[in-house]
Formats: structure tokens, C-alpha cells, sequence
């Protein structure tokens, strides 16, 4: 017999199944409908502009009992250009409606509007509500920029180049192409294209549905290549390897001036950036303050005085929080969130 979470837990495993950058920078949510305690209509959001969860889940149905939703129904807003779910959950008429979380964008308001409508309304928060949509309320706050991660691949000794092409193993790698495939961007820079040639995929991220540490999803989902935002004045040549990957789109800014482009990219829609880069761009983005968190896998190797390190300067990461750490097959990850 199923029961609230097992409901709920369908609609949390429709919204995993979507792939996050077709969807944004709207979020992934997930809608079970039950009547006399079978599933009668589910639905996900599959594309940004697109149906919603609840609109797919509840079309054709004339009685419901209860609705199981991940996250918070929509309602109006200014600009708004899909119906109002909430609405039509009203017009429907169930005894109930499970909520997984609130929505930032409403902070509770439509549930409150249901209650009104003498619909019983239970919000669980579940645990599942980060992982599903991790960028979701940095995008609704009054910050001018997208969500960013820095991400870096270093060794013991805090280095970021190596004489051979890769410092950490491939077990590390592949946990940073599943982590490229949440994001809805990808950021790096002209020197690092010259220097290392790289793909900048999601090739490895053959189980995006991992349950390490900080990959968070449990079930499987589609992966695509996240857009590619390259910062810079220098000249790349077309046949470089981020260039001969066809499912993307790849903007250059011919610029420094970081603030200038992560306000661009916010304004276009990009909810999202990890950001892939040198000693350089690392050291800006922390003295800065633009990163939201920041993802470090260390390979258990000294590579010495004539490499580059990750930072080019002394920097304190006391407004970090030290949330989650793995090892990874010999290396070691650890994610920091400025809290």
C-alpha cells in the first residue's frame, strides 16, 4: 500500500528524470494525482515555456482525492505566460495536496490560497529539495547574478598544472562531468582553452543519478553539455576541441570585467555557471566574493615549486562552510559553501 512519501517520492523520481537545462531557469517538478488511493495522472515539467507539472498530471481529470507535488504551485505573476496551477488545483476540487517545498518564488502564498479554498495542504520540506533545484532560490533573490561554483582540480600541494594533462583520477573526473551537467553554464577562459585544449563535456556522466556526496540525485535523468561562456580578448582558433561539440551554444565576452558578465548572464536567463579556469580567474572570483560554494578535488601528489597554483594569493575562506567531503578512489573532495 502506498503511502504519503511513496507518492511524493514518484513525483520527486518524474522531476529527477527531466534534464535540468531544459527546464531552466525554471525549476524541476514533478505531480502525482490519486484517487481512492491509485495514481490517476503524473506529470513533470519537461521544457522551459512548456506545461507544467501539475497541468500535465491533472489534464483530463474530473475528481482527485489528493495531489502529490515536489514544489510549490505556481500562481499569476507579471509576465507570466503559462496558467496559474494553483488556480486549477482549486477548480479541482482534491480533499489534499502534498507539497515537498516551498516555492521561494511564492514563500508559501499559493498554499495558503488552497487552505482558503478549504483544501487541506501539508508541506513536508523533504530532504530532496536542495538536489532537485539547487540554483532555485539564488535566482529568485534580489542577487544580480547567477549561481557560481568554482571548481578546482589541484594537487596536495595546491597546484593546478602538471606536466602530464590530468592531476586527478578518473574516478574525480567523471564526478566533475556529472557536476558540468547540472549547471546551466560553463565558464572559462580564453588562456585555458590555449593551454589545456579541453572538450568541456559531460561525456564521463554516464550515471547522472550518482549518490556520492554533493551529486545528490538518486535515480537516472538525461544529460546534455551545458552552454559554454568563454571571457577573454584572445583569438581561438575554430578547430579547438570546445568548438567541435554541436549541442551547445558558446558566447565569448572579450572582457575581464567579471561583474559585468555574470549581470549579462543572469539577464539571458542563465541561472547557473560552474566555472572552470586558471590561478588568475580562481583568484577573482574568490577576492571578489562571487562564488557560491566552491568544489576542490585533490590528487594525493606534490607537483612542486614550478607549477601554478590555484589561488594567486594568500585568501581566507572563513565565510565558507565546509559542508561535504568523499574520497574518491585516492582522492579527495571537499565542497565549501559561503553561508
Amino acid at each position: 500500500m502506498m503511502n504519503e512519501m511513496s507518492f511524493l517520492k514518484v513525483a520527486y523520481e518524474l522531476a529527477v528524470a527531466v534534464d535540468p537545462h531544459e527546464t531552466a531557469p525554471n525549476p524541476r517538478v514533478g505531480c502525482v494525482a490519486v484517487l481512492d488511493g491509485v495514481i490517476v495522472g503524473q506529470g513533470a515539467h519537461q521544457k522551459y515555456g512548456t506545461a507544467h507539472a501539475e497541468v500535465l498530471a491533472l489534464r483530463d481529470l474530473e475528481r482527485v482525492d489528493e495531489i502529490y507535488l515536489t514544489l510549490e504551485p505556481c500562481d499569476y505573476f507579471h509576465g507570466k505566460q503559462t496558467p496559474s496551477c494553483t488556480e486549477r488545483i482549486i477548480a479541482l476540487k482534491p480533499k489534499k495536496v502534498v507539497v515537498g517545498a516551498l516555492d521561494p518564488k511564492f514563500q508559501g502564498k499559493n498554499l495558503e490560497k488552497l487552505r482558503a479554498a478549504a483544501i487541506e495542504v501539508e508541506v513536508l520540506e523533504e530532504q530532496h529539495k536542495k538536489p532537485l533545484n539547487p540554483f532555485l532560490e539564488k535566482w529568485h533573490s534580489e542577487s544580480p547574478y547567477p549561481y557560481i561554483c568554482l571548481k578546482i582540480a589541484q594537487s596536495l600541494d595546491g597546484k593546478i598544472t602538471s606536466p602530464t594533462r590530468y592531476i586527478t583520477n578518473k574516478t574525480s573526473r567523471t564526478k566533475v562531468h556529472e557536476l558540468r551537467s547540472r549547471y546551466s553554464a560553463l565558464l572559462t577562459s580564453t588562456e585555458t582553452i590555449l593551454q589545456d585544449d579541453p572538450r568541456l563535456d559531460v561525456r564521463w556522466a554516464a550515471n547522472p543519478g550518482s549518490t556520492e556526496p554533493g551529486f545528490g540525485e538518486q535515480g537516472t535523468r538525461s544529460c546534455s553539455n551545458p552552454s559554454i561562456v568563454i571571457v577573454g580578448e584572445r583569438v581561438l582558433s575554430a578547430d579547438l576541441k570546445v568548438f567541435q561539440i554541436l549541442d551547445r551554444d558558446i558566447e565569448q565576452y572579450r572582457t575581464r570585467d567579471l561583474d559585468a558578465v555574470l549581470r549579462d548572464l543572469k539577464a539571458k536567463g542563465i541561472d547557473s555557471v560552474l566555472v572552470e579556469v586558471g590561478q588568475t580567474l580562481n583568484t577573482e572570483f574568490v577576492k571578489q566574493g562571487f562564488a557560491d560554494e566552491i568544489q576542490i578535488f585533490t590528487a594525493p601528489v606534490f607537483l612542486g615549486e614550478s607549477e601554478k597554483a590555484a589561488l594567486g594569493a594568500e585568501m581566507s575562506l572563513t565565510d565558507f562552510t565546509l559542508t561535504e567531503t568523499a574520497e574518491l578512489d585516492g582522492d579527495v573532495w571537499w565542497r565549501y559553501v559561503n553561508q
